[in-house]
């Protein structure tokens, strides 16, 4: 058994080609988690590790328990009908609640508006719940008690995560913006970036690039203690997309260097996505684009976004039964069957263009419209139709509208 960022990997080397086992995870014999999973003799098998909503119920008991031991130790444990294969613990040490109280401490903040607000995870938001539960339970505990009850109510419920920044109120860009910045801090180095990255190693990299090249791209400082800087951001990767955050980079002469985060911004430049189901009304290959966690680490803390659904996709594209020689033409129900809505705003079909009602579309999965086809050839019509986006990313391809003529032969 071994713990990994996206689960516990877990090899069964029993004498039978395989077994049921019961796999449960558990904090002081609370059972938060149980399922039964087959296991195949000499075969990795990746299990999950504790979901925020499992813990959510007993997060309570848990954060009580914890506040005396100052130890999270969830056992995962692999079970037969014979007994306890493996109990292996996942330990979380809570550290000093006011070790992060250093006056001495590193800080940096975006005085122009736009790029989101960051802020170190609030506990205090669990004091309430924390406090509800000792006077429900009929247990008197000072402040201090209640606070640390808190701060472990936090760190459960954010996946162990005890550094998190949570940014809120980010706004959606086409592009990045190459507009000053102005950033208020007391970091000391004598070379300053406001760099935009979606990963820490691209950070690293830029970071050494900039030493290698002789800070060619820094804003040159000598002031010592608070100031006031005025940055045009870096956009590591010109071609990035998702969730974007904003760190203010400084290094020194000597190499060294280190970076605090400042912000962050949604970059929106991908396409609404075509996902056609029915192999004869695939328009064109779609490439795979990568998809963004809302949750990045840097260092030993992590970043965390607002839910931001930026990437639409389209299963497929369907029309009803019609009928008729019009020459004027036949009008025509389409149907958008819709996976995932993101921030799709219209259908374009021969140069009309279908505003979409993202409410109805999103209960429906699906957006219904009508629109007169002129002059439909017997056989094959290939017609274009276009997905735009609220940031103007435009997507198109062709239907194949097929008629027939059938002809009455009674004279």
């Amino acid at each position: 058994m071994n713990f990994e960022e996206d689960g516990l990997k877990v090899v069964y080397k029993g004498k039978q080609s395989g077994a049921s086992i019961d796999y449960i995870i558990s904090y002081e014999g609370i059972i938060l988690h149980s399922e039964n999973v087959f296991l195949v003799s000499e075969e990795e098998k990746t299990l999950p590790l504790l979901k925020k909503q499992e813990a959510f119920d007993k997060v309570d008991t848990i954060a009580y328990t914890c506040a005396y031991t100052g130890v999270l130790d969830f056992h995962y444990i692999l079970k037969s009908k014979d007994g306890i294969l493996a109990d292996s613990a996942k330990v979380l040490a809570i550290p000093n609640l006011f070790s992060k109280n250093d006056s001495n401490s590193k800080f940096a903040q975006l005085l122009t508006n736009g790029y989101g607000t960051i802020k170190h995870g609030d506990y205090f938001q669990y004091f309430p719940r924390a406090k509800s539960f000792l006077v429900r339970n009929k247990i008197r505990k000072d402040d201090d008690f209640i606070e640390r009850m808190a701060y472990i109510m936090y760190i459960i419920l954010n996946n162990g995560h005890e550094n998190l920044y949570e940014l809120s109120e980010v706004r959606k860009v086409k592009e990045m913006p190459n507009e000053p910045i102005v950033v208020h801090t007391n970091m000391d180095y004598d070379y300053f970036y406001l760099l935009a990255v979606d990963k820490e190693n691209n950070l690293k990299t830029f970071a050494e690039s900039e030493i290698v090249n002789g800070f060619k791209q820094g804003k040159r400082n000598q002031a010592v203690g608070d100031k006031y800087l005025t940055l045009v951001p870096i956009l590591h990767n010109p071609y990035a997309s998702g969730e974007i955050s904003l760190f203010l980079l400084g290094i020194n002469e000597n190499w060294d260097y280190d970076y605090y985060p400042v912000g962050g911004i949604v970059i929106d430049n991908v396409a609404p996505i075509l996902l056609w189901e029915n192999p004869a009304l695939q328009l064109f290959s779609v490439n795979a684009y990568p998809v963004h966690g809302a949750l990045e680490k840097f260092k030993d803390y992590y970043v965390k976004f607002p839910v931001s659904l930026y990437q639409s996709q389209i299963k497929n594209v369907t029309w009803g039964n019609f009928e008729g020689n019009n020459y004027w033409g036949y009008p025509i129900v389409f149907t958008v069957n819709i996976a995932e809505i993101g921030d799709l705003s219209s259908v374009i079909l021969q140069g009309n263009r279908y505003r979409i009602d993202l409410s109805e579309a999103f209960r429906k999965n699906a957006f219904v419209f009508e629109h007169r086809l002129p002059r439909l050839n017997v056989g094959d019509n290939y017609i274009t139709i276009q997905f735009e986006d609220r940031m103007g990313n435009v997507s198109s391809g062709e239907i194949n509208i097929r008629t027939e003529s059938i002809r009455n032969e009674e004279m």
